[in-house]
């Protein structure tokens, strides 16, 4: 079941309101449904009967209390619902109602999950299974959860050791230069339009007055005026450019980047102190792990033969 749905069917449930109010978008919402993807299936399907839920809600059917296997919580027709499935269901309710998990709720929140399986059948009964679309949407939920476990998995096995966080840390905040630029620039389209510029300021023009005017660039509005950035979170022409300047300098010559040519003006620079390392731990903790799954993906890509259409 798409993790939205579950989420709607859920809130439904919960929310304030009558309870007959609260069944009737229960079973309004879930009779679309086309599966419940945790329901154990215990039958088998054959050539002459591929939809075994055909033959479901045909006669009347009977509710009773008994023994059954080990882990077993109750049979709704050919399903069962087991207590790992019961306990995932009371997970994810906890998560919009904290107080899902109480004893005393425990026949209500069973009757609930019955319910979604009741309608989970009818809909598989009525054929819902076999349309395109919803098809394509199971196997994307199956994709993802598979995915999404495996990834986990490999988080857990990905362990980053306090050596490498901190050499890391030594690069990132240490080794580097720990300042902050303040600039303004013009940006323009052709190179010919951004020499021209480039004498004009050396004749005295105003770097302000001609942002507003030529530049293309969001900033124009305010002469061109950026935030404070530090080099390495910006383009890499663009930093080092500011890096070679002095404070009240222009670029000598336009600067190129995937947006255009620059102009560059340096104001102000600023040093700043690095965070301590046990502020960013964990935040280099993830990145090193995010950068070892990248290259684990990127090993699975050698290995596979990928077909993109054209």
């Amino acid at each position: 079941m798409p993790a939205y749905l579950v989420k709607t069917l859920l809130y439904c449930l919960l929310r304030p309101g009558p309870v007959k109010c609260r069944r009737w978008v229960l079973f309004l919402g879930l009779g679309l449904l086309p599966l419940l993807s945790g329901c154990e299936q215990r039958h088998t399907f054959s050539t002459n009967d591929p939809n075994p839920y055909k033959k479901l809600f045909r006669k009347p059917g009977k509710t009773s209390i008994q023994r059954l296997p080990a882990n077993t919580l109750a049979k709704v027709n050919i399903d069962t619902v087991t207590a790992t499935l019961f306990d995932f269901y009371i997970k994810n309710k906890k998560k919009t109602d904290p107080d899902a998990g109480e004893i005393t709720r425990r026949t209500e929140n069973l009757n609930e999950l019955i319910n979604l399986v009741l309608l989970a059948q009818k809909a598989q009964q009525e054929g819902f299974q076999y349309n395109e679309t919803i098809r394509a949407r199971l196997r994307l939920q199956r994709l993802s959860m598979l995915a999404g476990l495996y990834l986990e998995n490999l988080k857990l096995q990905t362990k980053i050791s306090d050596e490498t966080l901190r050499k890391a840390y030594r690069r990132h905040y240490l080794d580097r230069q720990n300042y902050e630029y303040k600039t303004r620039h013009i940006l323009v389209k052709e190179r010919k339009l951004a020499i021209r510029l480039l004498r004009e300021l050396a004749a005295g023009a105003d770097f302000s007055a001609l942002a507003k005017k030529h530049s293309t660039a969001p900033s124009a509005e305010v002469g061109g005026a950026l935030e404070w950035f530090r080099p390495q979170n910006i383009d890499k022409g663009f930093a080092d450019a500011v890096i070679g300047l002095d404070d009240g300098d222009v670029t000598p010559a336009p600067v190129k980047t995937k947006h255009g040519w620059h102009l560059i003006l340096r104001e102000e620079t600023r040093r700043i102190e690095p965070p301590k390392f046990e502020q960013v731990k964990r935040r280099l903790y993830t990145r090193l792990q995010n950068e070892k799954i990248e290259q684990f993906l990127r090993r699975l890509k050698k290995k596979s033969t990928i077909i993109i259409a054209r």
